[in-house]
């Protein structure tokens, strides 16, 4: 997105015109949460969700690893 489309307003669903940048905050707040394995959404906590998603990371993380050390012994033999 350009600059230019940042700055022209975004009807919504009453037809009031808001600006992009708060749109555009509104999402990037939503999206950077997951920055860090151990950041959830506000929603993911809400709901009740959050322990699972985190369990679930805990487990990607941990095939990743047993996955790249297996890599790397092959290579090294």
């Amino acid at each position: 997105m350009t600059c230019l489309q940042a700055i022209r307003p975004l009807p919504d669903f009453a037809g009031v015109a808001i600006p992009a940048k708060s749109v555009l905050c509104r999402t990037r707040r939503r999206l950077m949460h997951k920055t860090s394995l151990n950041n959830l959404t506000p929603a993911d906590v809400w709901l009740g969700r959050g322990q699972a998603i985190l369990l679930e990371r805990e487990r990607i993380k941990r095939d990743t690893i047993q996955t790249r050390r297996l890599l790397h012994q092959q290579r090294a033999a």
